[in-house]
């Protein structure tokens, strides 16, 4: 992971904690309608706060980072939880710090429990937070302009490909990346003119998956449903004729009524 404990103390600063409070926002909306059980966070938002989401059972958050108390010490790309344990996971800001994202995505899949939901926070290259990722080496190369930012289609793809279908997608912060609190206070009408006339400009992608998984259909009841269909066939054929010898038959009577 690059950069992982500067990135935390980049959340603490007045920039990160609007964004964090926005991405908090964010998630409590988009899980409202979904049932969370058991929640973890994978990356902490600069302190061990707990996600605004209704109906959470436990929540846990999976940081490297000493100073974010209390949480479980983990390697993101090793989780301590069983296979299909987890019903809902948020994952904020991994991907764009990850040697291997696709490993990372694999990890977070595989303690997913079926039908559960995986949220995706990270920064969206097609904004004026990706511009600053362009010009980040004049501001020291730190979190996050660090990172490497991934566009939503292409996050979209890496997760068809593990199985996770697609339910929402939103956007978050529409200000430019300003530390002034002044400034951000000023352009805080930014955030609903954005998300009505340009959507797509977010300095977040938000992005809601689901695990779907088949359910396995034994083949004693395809071949128990095969045999009572083909018990069941000369009957039924032989009803339909009769239904039809008697519609013509009717069909007789009628025109002899007529003459």
């Amino acid at each position: 992971m690059m950069g992982e404990d500067s990135l935390q103390d980049w959340f603490r600063t007045p920039l990160g904690e609007l964004v964090a409070a926005a991405e908090r926002e964010a998630v409590g909306r988009m899980l409202a309608d979904c049932r969370p059980g058991f929640l973890v966070q994978l990356g902490a938002m600069g302190d061990s706060t707990a996600l605004p989401v209704a109906g959470a059972v436990r929540q846990w958050i999976v940081d490297r980072d000493d100073s974010v108390r209390p949480c479980v010490r983990a390697w993101q790309d090793d989780l301590p939880f069983r296979s299909r344990s987890v019903d809902t996971l948020v994952m904020v800001h991994q991907l764009e710090f990850e040697h291997e994202p696709h490993a990372l995505l694999r990890e977070a899949e595989r303690v997913l429990a079926p039908e559960g939901h995986m949220l995706l926070l990270a920064f969206n290259p097609m904004s004026l937070w990706g511009l600053g990722r362009v010009v980040g080496p004049l501001w020291g190369g730190a979190p996050p302009w660090c990172g490497h930012y991934y566009t939503g289609l292409r996050l979209r793809d890496w997760c068809r490909v593990l199985g996770l279908e697609h339910r929402q997608h939103e956007r978050v912060f529409f200000r430019p990346p300003l530390q002034r609190p002044g400034i951000q206070q000023r352009l805080q009408a930014l955030e609903r003119m954005g998300r009505r006339f340009w959507p797509a400009l977010g300095g977040v992608n938000a992005q809601l998956y689901r695990k779907r998984v088949c359910r396995a259909i034994p083949m004693g009841a395809v071949l128990q449903r095969k045999r009572t269909l083909a018990a069941d066939a000369p009957a039924a054929a032989h009803a339909r004729r009769r239904t039809a010898f008697k519609r013509m038959n009717a069909t007789r009577e009628n025109r002899r009524d007529l003459q």
